[in-house]
C-alpha cells in the first residue's frame, strides 16, 4: 500500500506571537495537530519547526521532531512548499526510502480530525489525482468578490443566491500530494485535483485572537455534545 509522510508545519513567528502553542479549550494548538495526525493512517508524522519551544512541547507529547527547520525555510517570505520539500528530503535520506504521498498539515487548523486526513489518503490511493485539498462550501461567492478592490465582470450580474453554482473555498486543513508530482513541480496545486469537503464550522484557520475565540466557542459545543455535528 501507499506510504505517506505527514508534515506538521509550525513556525516560531507564525501570524501572531505564541499562536502555535496557544491553548484552544485547554489544549495547545500543536497538541491537537499531533493527536489527530497520530490517530490517522499516515505512515509517519513529523513536526517541522524552527522553534525550540514547539520542538520541546512536541517531544514531550512523544512526537517525531527529526530536525530543527533551517532559518531560510522559516522566514515570512519562504513558501511553505520549500519547508515541505526540505522535510521530505530529510526523511527519505534518513530512512533510505521513498514515500508515495506527502501530506501537509498546517498547525493553524485545530478543528482538523483524523477522518479528514484519512479521507484524503483513501482518495489519493485511488490514483486519479495529483493533489487533494480540503475545502468548504462557501457563501462568500467569488461572483461577489472585488479582487484588489476592483469590480469584475461578475459583479455586474445580479444573481439570486440559489442560482449561483456551488463555490468551494480552500480551508487549509489538509493538503495531500503525490510525492513524485510534488518533488518535480514543488507545487501543492494541479489542474488534476480532488477535494474533500469539510463542514464550515470545522474549517476555521487561526490567524488572530478572534479566530481563537470562535474556535473555542464551537469546540465547547462540539465537545460537550450540545448541538453541532462533527
Amino acid at each position: 500500500s501507499m506510504t505517506s509522510l505527514g508534515i506538521i508545519c509550525a513556525r516560531h513567528n507564525s501570524s501572531f506571537k505564541g499562536k502555535n502553542w496557544a491553548l484552544v479549550n485547554g489544549i495547545p494548538m500543536i497538541q491537537r495537530s499531533i493527536l489527530t495526525a497520530k490517530e490517522s493512517n499516515l505512515t509517519r508524522v513529523i513536526i517541522s519547526t524552527d522553534s525550540a519551544m514547539i520542538a520541546f512541547l512536541a517531544r514531550a507529547l512523544d512526537a517525531d521532531v527529526p530536525f530543527k527547520r533551517p532559518e531560510k525555510y522559516a522566514t515570512d517570505d519562504c513558501r511553505i512548499e520549500n519547508a515541505v520539500k526540505h522535510g521530505v528530503e530529510f526523511c527519505e535520506k534518513q530512512q533510505e526510502c521513498k514515500y508515495g504521498v506527502i501530506v501537509l498539515l498546517q498547525n493553524s487548523s485545530p478543528m482538523r480530525l483524523a477522518v479528514d486526513i484519512n479521507d484524503c489518503l483513501s482518495l489519493m490511493a485511488q490514483g486519479y489525482t495529483n493533489v487533494l485539498t480540503t475545502t468548504l462550501a462557501t457563501h462568500y461567492h467569488p461572483y461577489k468578490a472585488y479582487i484588489g478592490g476592483k469590480s469584475t465582470n461578475y459583479n455586474e450580474l445580479v444573481y439570486r443566491r440559489q442560482d449561483l453554482t456551488d463555490a468551494y473555498y480552500e480551508n487549509g486543513l489538509v493538503y495531500a500530494v503525490k510525492r513524485d508530482y510534488f518533488m518535480e513541480t514543488n507545487s501543492l496545486r494541479s489542474d488534476n485535483f480532488g477535494m474533500v469537503v469539510i463542514p464550515e464550522h470545522r474549517s476555521i484557520d487561526i490567524h488572530n485572537e478572534w479566530d481563537l475565540c470562535m474556535t473555542e466557542a464551537i469546540l465547547k459545543r462540539m465537545e460537550n455534545g450540545t448541538g453541532i455535528d462533527n
